[in-house]
């Protein structure tokens, strides 16, 4: 079985706030110290990144009691025996599921508005009825008259212009008839200018989404080398080259791949819950 997010802190399902603090505190002072005297010593560091940010996706987890409980719930289910019927399936899981209405909704507002908008309330019924239209009113509806247009003036009879004389037919003549030939082409049409990428950062995201070729435009648009990415973030360089390229199977088990995302939007500057979660979303992980 997959190991959980409380096994990763070392705390029970139960802990309370206060352990669960001292639990991510504690486990992530030992881990730096392991992560510094690897470095010193010149050996690879790889899987000591890779539990820190296993570390530090449980704590965000955990962290947030909204997520905690959702997360707690499909714990539950794992445990339990798979359900039989449709109708015995969604009472299990409804109730830790999101009104996918609402969280289409606001996911749209976030894209093409800079409005602060919050985290999707959790499910808490069935969506209310709209509420209906307005009895109409009993005034009287006045109708504007209809006027006819005015007839148009009709057309004026033209001048009758001259009728052209034929131009007199060229004398034949006994030798063959030469055709001048021109040696130069037709000029072609000019290509139409191609348009430069935009750098704004709400049409890129609608051009390209969340996905590689966002990542890389978005890096190329700060000046940076996929070097400089790696030595900022200490992520390998054959994972931002499998990220950038969306080459999926190159990449490591989800929750890594959100460490690593979150991390480059940082550098990015942007959010790293939207570009994380989106590009997860194109994975379908």
């Amino acid at each position: 079985m997959k190991t959980t997010f409380y096994e990763i802190l070392l705390v029970p399902p139960e802990a309370d706030e206060q352990l669960l603090q001292h639990a991510y505190e504690h486990t992530l002072s030992t881990l730096s110290k392991r992560l510094r005297a690897a470095r010193q010593r010149g050996l690879d560091t790889l899987g000591l990144e890779d539990e820190r940010v296993a570390l530090e996706e449980a704590w965000r987890v955990v962290s947030d009691p909204a997520r905690r409980a959702r997360y707690d719930r499909f714990l539950q289910l794992a445990g339990e025996r798979p359900a039989q019927e449709a109708d015995e399936l969604w009472a299990r899981v409804s109730p830790a599921l999101l009104e996918p209405t609402a969280h289409a909704t606001l996911e749209l507002v976030r894209l093409l508005t800079h409005l602060p908008v919050g985290d999707v309330p959790q499910r808490a019924g069935t969506i209310p009825a709209p509420a209906p239209p307005p009895p109409a009113t009993s005034q009287p509806v006045r109708v504007k008259p209809v006027v006819a247009p005015k007839p148009a003036p009709a057309p004026t009879a033209a001048a009758p212009q001259p009728t052209p004389r034929p131009a007199a037919a060229p004398a034949p003549s006994n030798g063959p008839v030469r055709i001048p030939i021109s040696s130069t082409k037709p000029a072609a049409a000019p290509a139409a200018p191609k348009p430069a990428p935009s750098d704004d950062l709400p049409t890129m995201i609608f051009e390209l989404g969340f996905s590689g070729a966002l990542i890389r435009r978005m890096r190329e648009r700060k000046g940076l080398s996929l070097d400089d990415v790696a030595s900022s973030t200490r992520i390998a360089r054959r994972y931002l080259e499998a990220i950038e390229a969306d080459e999926f199977s190159r990449l490591p088990a989800a929750t890594f791949v959100r460490g690593y995302l979150r991390s480059l939007a940082r550098l990015l500057e942007v959010d790293p819950e939207r570009l994380s979660s989106g590009y997860l979303a194109r994975m379908g992980r």
